[in-house]
């Protein structure tokens, strides 16, 4: 595993023969729910937000599962 600290960003690089996808998309989920949490004040329609772009980067991970 390496992590690079940038001005502005952490870039880390994980190997594959260690690291699934699948664990890896999972860790991303939980990282963009901190990141657009952060960026709500907490109001009805800000939980709404959150929750409709949450259902929607679901839907983008897994719609394959579901396709045919």
């Amino acid at each position: 595993m390496k992590v690079e600290n940038t001005l502005n960003d952490y870039i880390i690089s994980l190997p594959k023969n260690i690291f699934g996808l699948k664990y890896v998309d999972k860790r991303l989920a939980d990282l963009r729910l901190i990141e657009i949490s952060a960026k709500l004040k907490g109001s009805e329609d800000d939980v709404k937000e959150l929750a409709t772009t949450i259902d929607s980067e679901w839907w983008d991970l897994n719609k394959a599962k579901f396709s045919k």
